[in-house]
């Protein structure tokens, strides 16, 4: 399966808020061959596990340490061959046409 469209989040101790935004990007995106990959920056408090609920379309790169946004948001768009990328903060939700609007 090659992507149209891939979901790039950056997440650091997001907690469940992590969840929500991939429960969001997966329902914004049904319908679309789609991936999201998440870098995580170490976090310490499990929100990483959250990736492997919305398997097989997700990826997750661990950074052994916090590697800051702009170098872990370049991680994760050499990860995917998607030609668009829509990148989202784990605290964020899709509206409804987003994924619409971006494609």
């Amino acid at each position: 399966m090659t992507p149209e469209i891939a979901i790039l989040i950056v997440n650091y101790n997001a907690g469940d808020d992590l969840r929500q935004a991939l429960a969001s990007g997966a329902s914004e995106c049904a319908g679309y061959e789609w991936e999201a990959v998440v870098v995580d920056n170490a976090s310490t408090d499990g929100s990483a596990s959250h990736v492997a609920e919305f398997a097989p379309n997700t990826k997750l790169v661990r950074n052994t340490v916090n590697a800051g946004f702009g170098r872990a948001v370049n991680q994760a768009a050499a990860a995917t061959t998607a030609p668009l990328l829509l990148i989202m903060n784990p605290d964020c939700h899709l509206a409804a046409g987003a994924v619409a609007t971006l494609r």
